[in-house]
């Protein structure tokens, strides 16, 4: 039977529908097979390894050169107020040295322990203080004068110089401090002393620098028995 019309619009509108519905299935297909999923994050180079970088050794705040001699603790005594003026923290001083008139002088004594908390005698069993200007410093600053137990630093020229402290035994020194500014002048600065004070995390107070009974592991008396 020949074919009306209206059957070839039926036809037609019949192939235009299964045609539109053919289509969104493939686009929706495609979409659904083009998805990704998101990369995994990755750790940041070297991993946990990495935070090993940001810890700092305790290590640090010991004086490497001090414990191989086999000393534990360095300080410096002003003998005028029976006070630590300095005492060495790794590579460096913490505190400094009292000024220097010219023409006049500086006693120091030294506090020094050895590495099981004893403190080591001066001018005793081969021990002594001693002080030299530090390699390459200004000369005709501070004159030295060693008596053992103790150092007289003597004013000469005002200026600023370095020097370096040591522990003698016998004829040579078993150990030498990193270098300590010192500064002869004509008039004391009363604020000298605010820019060298040291943090109390040292364990010394003002009275007895920080060496209770109570409270003492180093096994030495509060005075630490140093002569005038």
């Amino acid at each position: 039977m020949p074919r009306t019309r209206r059957d070839l619009l039926k036809l037609g509108g019949g192939i235009v529908f299964t045609a539109a519905i053919a289509g969104c299935t493939d686009d929706g297909g495609e979409a659904g097979e083009g998805e990704e999923e998101p990369p995994e994050e990755e750790e940041p180079a070297g991993g946990e390894e990495g935070d090993d970088h940001d810890d700092h050794d305790e290590e640090d705040d010991h004086d490497e050169e001090l414990e191989d001699a086999g000393f534990a603790e360095f300080e410096l005594i002003d003998q005028e107020t029976d006070e630590v003026s300095a005492y060495v923290h790794g590579d460096h001083w913490d505190g400094g040295l009292p000024q220097i008139l010219a023409g006049e002088s500086v006693s120091l004594g030294a506090y020094i322990e050895d590495e099981d908390g004893e403190e080591i005698p001066l001018g005793e069993d081969g021990y002594e203080l001693n002080a030299e200007i530090a390699e390459g410093a200004q000369e005709g600053i501070v004159e030295i004068e060693a008596h053992g137990d103790h150092v007289d630093l003597h004013g000469e020229d005002p200026g600023l110089t370095e020097l370096v402290f040591q522990l003698w035994h016998d004829d040579h020194a078993d150990y030498e401090s990193p270098p300590i500014d010192a500064e002869a002048v004509e008039e004391i600065d009363e604020d000298h002393g605010d820019e060298n004070d040291h943090d109390d995390d040292h364990g010394h107070d003002d009275d007895d620098h920080g060496h209770d009974d109570e409270d003492d592991d180093h096994g030495h008396d509060d005075d630490h028995d140093h002569d005038d």
